[in-house]
């Protein structure tokens, strides 16, 4: 299932194991564009490079990766992980975790992120969500 895709360059902005999750950041490429966010949450397990020159997301049930990844992890994905393929140019990455959601708010120089709670408030704003139960 395709999620997202982007032509924008993405960077990993923050990763922590467990409920804390994956954060991929991309600033607006001027002060009136919008950066994107997407965070993968929970993310258990990451095989991504640091900088992302373009993405494209899919979570994926079958196909090649989704049959090496649990040789890579020594055990089968667990009833609630999904599979997520990162495709950056020619480099492909996967997350391993919960759901994956995409927002945008102003570009505003801030570090802090834009998933700061459980809905976006003005003028932040929500572009895709999984929310979906692993199969």
């Amino acid at each position: 299932m395709h999620v997202f895709a982007s032509s924008r360059t993405f960077e990993v902005w923050q990763w922590g194991p467990g409920h804390t999750g994956l954060l991929l950041r991309s600033w607006g490429g001027s002060a009136d564009e919008a950066r994107i966010e997407v965070l993968f949450k929970p993310a258990d397990f990451v095989c991504l490079p640091n900088r992302l020159p373009g993405v494209d997301i899919a979570m994926v049930t079958d196909g090649d990766v989704y049959a090496a990844v649990p040789r890579v992890l020594g055990r089968d994905l667990k009833q609630w992980e999904n599979l997520f393929v990162v495709t950056s140019g020619k480099v492909s990455g996967w997350v391993v975790g919960g759901s994956v959601n995409g927002r945008c708010g102003p570009e505003s120089g801030s570090h802090e992120p834009i998933f700061d709670g459980w809905e976006a408030r003005e003028p932040v704003r929500n572009l895709f969500t999984t929310n979906t139960a692993p199969q």
